[in-house]
């Protein structure tokens, strides 16, 4: 009970109460020796109020015990005209949870509105969105720094990469890059485990402790570090630092910044997948601008969407020309009914992917070959949405293909013609053995008869070769056919080893229905001069000189000064095979040969090679 004086009249408080003080220390005391002065003037301002109005007065204050803050209620009644009851009671409780109600309130509210602010985000600046959620959260727990540290597992480091700090607080991120996991392994093994680390003293941490040494420059003297985890694995932690004086974290507050940290880790991977999204929009629009082949979105009505600049490169058109016109005006009318046939059925059969292929008009005004990959999207009822195009020019191929299929009919046709003319070549062979077993009479005739029909044989043999190995599979050039016919016969004909062969040989190609009769003339007729026109061991000279005139009569000579030919020659009654054969094989060339034997022997022939 107090007067209106604000004198203790009496007083009452049980035992072991925080209102508790001996009755010897409040009774006959004043207000102004118990409270401190400005909250004696407020209850003694409510008393009064009291007293003249008779209505129940409240006032709420606090008082320090033993270094704790505790909450108090008092409940004033009027007794009389001088005097008032007021009953106290300890609200300390009460108003604890009253405020953590309220911080509850707050923090909900906070990042409510973090959240909003997130989704309604287009996120083309999530850092600005970290950097706000860093500074609310920051003055909300009334910490001095708060931050957040990347950990890279792949290099074995840390960094900070965003940090907020309160006014007057020296910034630290700059100072806090590529850290070695190494040197604190116990810090990073928490984090892995999706555990939380709190120091409430880092002064009392040991002085050679490695988390210490990087604390202490920072000035930090308490900290709370909570890991950022994304499917059980931990990617990085928001850390939060007290500076100016150590502080503690209840489990209420460490909670509501799990929280937070749940906020932030969607934060992150929300922008790290736009990150990566954007990055492969950017590649694939580098890739479709840049590639030779057209690239086309189609809705389901094949409206274009997209269509890469290679429009114009393949086609000559721009974009503008599908203002007014379809793609598909371009294709040719003799492959429009083809194609509209074909797609119709792949719209039937809900083929996803069939390829096309296709003319063109270009705009210079030629027509080029497209084939185009159609790839079909569809909804979760089989509806087309989409149409994914990608077409190319194939118009070199296309026409490599043509001269692939003229190039294999040719070859088709030239193996037909070397059937036909290894089959008259081995007719030939056998007619020539024919002949020269009829003329057999004895050993030296079979030997030599075998001798002369192998460098028959090889002469025919040297023309295919000649033949097989020129650009034209149709005709050879003589000149060095001859020479190897020459080389072939010095070296099998002994009897020749003293004689010198010359030759004056203009450049002139046959077909191979004549350079075969006509190389088995000439094999014949050097033969005979290697062999006939000089006596054993006699030097001398034959001389092969062939020309081809104006109107394509080709002129053979061959010469030599040898011993001759007989008076009585007559080159219509010749009976040697040589001579006969090569009688025949000038007929076959629809060509006239004559013979002169003074001062050695010529031969002229001539025939038509046009």
């Amino acid at each position: 009970m107090v007067d209106t004086d604000g004198i203790f009249i009496d007083y009452y408080a049980p035992e072991g109460s925080k209102l508790f003080l001996p009755e010897s220390d409040i009774i006959g005391a004043s207000l102004f020796d118990i409270f401190p002065e400005k909250q004696a003037e407020e209850h003694l301002k409510a008393y009064q109020t009291c007293l003249d109005t008779g209505e129940i007065q409240i006032v709420n204050y606090q008082n320090e015990f033993n270094g704790e803050t505790s909450y108090f209620e008092a409940r004033i009644t009027k007794l009389n005209d001088h005097q008032v009851l007021a009953i106290i009671r300890d609200t300390t409780l009460f108003y604890t949870l009253e405020k953590e109600i309220q911080e509850k309130i707050t923090f909900q509210n906070l990042i409510m509105e973090l959240s909003t602010d997130f989704i309604n985000s287009s996120m083309e600046n999530p850092d600005a969105i970290i950097m706000d959620a860093l500074k609310k959260i920051g003055l909300f727990t009334q910490v001095d720094r708060v931050y957040i540290f990347d950990y890279q597992f792949n290099e074995g480091i840390m960094c900070n990469t965003f940090e907020w700090c309160a006014e007057g607080i020296e910034p630290q991120i700059q100072n806090l890059q590529a850290i070695p996991m190494s040197e604190i392994p116990e810090w990073v093994s928490t984090h892995k485990q999706g555990k939380e680390i709190l120091i409430r003293e880092v002064s009392a941490l040991p002085e050679k402790d490695h988390v210490r040494k990087i604390l202490e420059p920072q000035g930090v003297r308490s900290l709370l570090a909570i890991p950022l985890m994304n499917k059980q694995k931990c990617f990085g932690f928001v850390g939060y630092d007290s500076v100016i004086k150590s502080r503690e974290w209840t489990e209420f507050e460490r909670n509501l910044l799990k929280i937070f940290s749940e906020f932030i880790t969607n934060v992150l991977l929300k922008a790290r997948m736009l990150q990566n999204l954007k990055k492969s929009e950017e590649q694939i629009r580098l890739l479709a601008e840049n590639a030779s082949d057209i690239i086309a979105l189609l809705d389901k009505n094949l409206n274009v969407l997209y269509l890469s600049p290679s429009f114009k490169k393949v086609t000559g058109y721009d974009h503008e020309f599908l203002e007014n016109h379809s793609y598909f005006d371009l294709i040719h009318p003799d492959d429009s009914e083809k194609f509209w046939k074909d797609f119709k059925k792949l719209r039937e059969q809900k083929t996803k992917t069939s390829i096309f292929t296709y003319r063109i008009f270009h705009k210079r005004g030629d027509i080029i070959w497209i084939e185009s990959i159609f790839n079909q999207k569809v909804n979760k009822e089989g509806n087309l949405t989409q149409v994914i195009v990608i077409s190319r020019d194939i118009t070199l191929r296309k026409k490599d293909e043509e001269r692939l299929k003229k190039s294999l009919q040719e070859k088709d046709i030239l193996l037909k013609e070397l059937h036909h003319r290894v089959k008259n070549n081995l007719n030939v062979v056998s007619s020539l053995l024919n002949i020269q077993a009829r003329m057999i009479k004895n050993k030296e005739d079979a030997i030599e008869a075998f001798k002369n029909s192998s460098n028959r044989v090889m002469t025919m043999a040297l023309i295919h070769q000649k033949l097989y190995q020129s650009e034209n599979f149709d005709e050879i050039n003589i000149t060095t056919f001859i020479q190897s016919i020459i080389s072939h016969l010095k070296a099998t004909v002994k009897a020749g080893e003293n004689i010198k062969i010359e030759t004056n040989i203009k450049n002139i190609s046959m077909n191979i229905n004549l350079a075969v009769p006509f190389g088995l003339i000439l094999n014949e007729l050097l033969t005979n001069a290697l062999k006939h026109a000089y006596p054993p061991q006699t030097q001398g000279i034959v001389r092969i000189d062939i020309n081809k005139t104006a109107s394509g009569i080709c002129e053979i000579t061959i010469s030599d000064d040898g011993i001759g030919l007989p008076q009585n020659f007559n080159i219509r009654k010749i009976t040697t095979l040589g001579f006969h054969l090569v009688n025949i094989l000038v007929h076959q060339l629809n060509g006239e040969w004559n013979v002169e034997g003074h001062k050695g022997t010529s031969i002229h022939i001539h025939f038509p090679i046009t």
